[in-house]
């Protein structure tokens, strides 16, 4: 976390290293510090991977107590097929 952090110039006090289910910890953390928002990445996995792991991104929601900002990878395709307008 420090040369990630040190990496983008944050500073130590905006970084938080926490033990435990993601779930469980950031909103914890997010209640602790007041958050107006947390910013979460997520790599959307479906299928088989996803049934057993979850979606962390909406575990976590359900349990914020503040907005939730989730960003996807630039190389991240989308699995759902946009429907035509001109068919419709």
């Amino acid at each position: 976390m420090k040369s990630l952090r040190q990496q983008f110039g944050i500073d130590e006090k905006f970084t938080h290293v926490e033990k435990g289910l993601p779930e469980e910890v950031i909103p914890d953390l997010a209640a602790h510090l007041d958050a107006g928002i947390v910013v979460l990445g997520t790599v959307g996995r479906t299928g088989i991977s996803a049934a057993f792991l979850g979606n962390t991104a909406e575990q976590v929601i359900d349990h914020l107590r503040c907005d939730l900002l989730a960003i996807k990878p630039n190389d991240y395709q989308t699995p759902v097929e946009m429907d035509d307008e001109e068919d419709d």
